[in-house]
């Protein structure tokens, strides 16, 4: 996007619909982060990771229409930017999660040779 310059323009409705969609998305994700903050797992903690990059994809999206609705001159390179920054913003949270996570010890007996 940001170096092709390649542009879907949305007209009328669609626009408030792309936006009311994106912010739904938001209000779950954060009202599922909000309900669930006492599990502590490590599926429930990267099910409500995803929720929120998903929701900000969306938010990145809503970005893009309502600038180009607008007919912003920049509206192509800073939801490009905005876009690239969020995907850097989530493949570090991912390596954190990647180094964060807990070495599940071998049962007795059995050694690291027996289980690869």
């Amino acid at each position: 996007m940001y170096f092709v310059g390649d542009v879907i323009i949305f007209r009328g409705y669609i626009v408030y619909l792309v936006a009311t969609i994106a912010f739904s998305k938001l209000g779950f994700a954060i009202y599922g982060t909000m309900a669930n903050r006492h599990l502590k797992g490590p599926i429930v903690s990267t099910l409500k990771i995803i929720s929120f990059i998903d929701a900000m994809v969306s938010i990145v999206v809503t970005q893009y229409t309502l600038l180009l609705m607008e007919k912003s001159a920049n509206a192509i390179s800073s939801t490009a930017l905005f876009g690239m920054g969020c995907s850097v913003l989530f493949f570090l949270l991912g390596i954190y999660m990647l180094l964060k996570k807990k070495k599940i010890p071998l049962p007795e007996g059995v050694q690291q040779s027996e289980v690869t």
